[in-house]
């Protein structure tokens, strides 16, 4: 099956690599600041998580997208407990208004965090197939955008992926062994795409480390492992998060995207998971995009 326009377009548009970003709740300006520097440091996307309450992602994504001139916004996922479906067509607004540089990610989360806001969680895939049934029904009232954007499912089980396949434009597994990524593309087809939330190691490296496109001055140093593929595997690495001036935080970035030699599977296998990673503030973890 041929990838549709909205997967083909992303693709091209969203680079091999993403900047996940797991804020907690920033001020405006803080967020924008962090924006503009990864657009800077040369990231094609920004991904960001959502929980119930604390931030809402849209918005939060909205304030990204007028702050930056050609950075891809997407929600890494956004909660369907978090909003009711009929309101998700506002992603078609952000997307209207950003030609090209929108994509919309929605799951459904974990029970703990469902159940703690009042709500059943129930059976997942039910509830997310039912959530994707009624945004589409209320896209018909909303204005479409011009230049179509790809709508992608938090999947990790195969019933989730299949959900994925045959009800979206995609999928975005995390937190999984990196050999799940060949099963997950396997399960969707070479038409959809396979966004992955990648682990992450964490290492001490100095100024001289011996591995090409890594920098380091004594300061501890993220890591990021990319999953197996036929042409071997790659990393991006980045230096932990700082505290920022005033309230929040802002991830320290190097000047670009780096990487290193291919690796092993069995090098590559996380030592530290990406919801680790997403725990301490302003953490920056990549998402591979397929």
């Amino acid at each position: 099956m041929s990838a549709n326009l909205a997967v083909r377009q992303a693709r091209e548009r969203l680079g091999r690599v993403g900047a996940g970003l797991a804020f907690p709740p920033l001020p405006a300006e803080t967020w924008r600041d962090v924006a503009r520097r990864i657009e800077r440091r040369g990231y094609r996307s920004v991904w960001t998580n959502e929980g119930i309450g604390g931030k809402e992602s849209l918005v939060q994504l909205g304030i990204g997208l007028a702050a930056t001139e050609t950075l891809v916004f997407a929600s890494g996922v956004a909660n369907i407990w978090a909003r009711h479906a009929a309101t998700m067509p506002a992603a078609a607004t952000l997307a209207e208004a950003y030609p090209g540089r929108f994509v919309l990610g929605g799951g459904v989360s974990d029970r703990p965090m469902v159940e703690a806001s009042g709500q059943v969680f129930g059976r997942p895939l039910a509830a997310q197939r039912d959530y994707l049934e009624r945004m589409r029904e209320s896209s018909a009232l909303t204005l479409q955008p011009a230049t179509p954007f790809p709508t992608l499912v938090g999947a990790l089980g195969p019933k989730m992926l299949d959900l994925a396949r045959d009800h979206a434009d995609g999928a975005m597994p995390a937190n999984l062994p990196v050999a799940h990524t060949a099963h997950a593309r396997e399960r969707l087809g070479p038409g959809k795409l396979l966004v992955v939330g990648v682990s992450a190691a964490r290492t001490r490296r100095r100024r001289r480390t011996g591995a090409p496109g890594l920098t380091g001055s004594g300061v501890d140093s993220w890591v990021r492992h990319r999953p197996p593929r036929s042409r071997g595997n790659r990393a991006t690495g980045d230096a932990p998060a700082r505290r920022g001036a005033g309230s929040g935080y802002a991830p320290r970035l190097p000047d670009r995207p780096l990487e290193i030699p291919p690796q092993r599977p069995a090098e590559a296998r996380c030592q530290t998971s990406c919801q680790e990673v997403a725990a301490a503030p302003s953490a920056l973890h990549p998402f591979t995009i397929e």
